[in-house]
């Protein structure tokens, strides 16, 4: 299945996995008319909504809390980083790591040779 949501809240159905077609129920302010109610002429256009308000799947009917809906697979935002390892003579060296990444560098073949567990 793919990673791209069709939503900037990175949600998507947990049952089908679509991600285009979600009503979520929000509270909104509308202006009253005789005849009906008007959301974009209230004085406050807000809307709220949060993990407990209700949703629905249009694309397959599957009912729930915006809560279910955030399927974020945490994979789908991690940055790319990349570790440049370079190895002479049998030893190991990091030449390049993020800042933020700790490298360890593990050599099976000299521990099980040292007799090391």
């Amino acid at each position: 299945m793919s990673n791209r949501f069709d939503n900037c809240f990175d949600m998507k159905c947990p049952d089908c996995g679509r991600t285009g077609e979600l009503d979520i129920a929000a509270t909104v302010y509308v202006r009253l008319y005789p005849d009906g109610t008007d959301a974009f002429t209230a004085r406050n256009g807000d809307h709220e909504w949060g993990n407990d308000s209700p949703a629905i799947c249009c694309a397959c009917e599957y009912a729930g809390t915006v809560g279910e809906f955030i399927q974020v697979n945490q994979l789908d935002h991690k940055e790319e980083k990349t570790v440049i390892i370079e190895v002479l003579g049998g030893v190991a060296h990091v030449k390049q790591s993020p800042p933020d990444i700790t490298v360890k560098i593990i050599d099976y073949d000299t521990r099980e040779k040292d007799g090391a567990s």
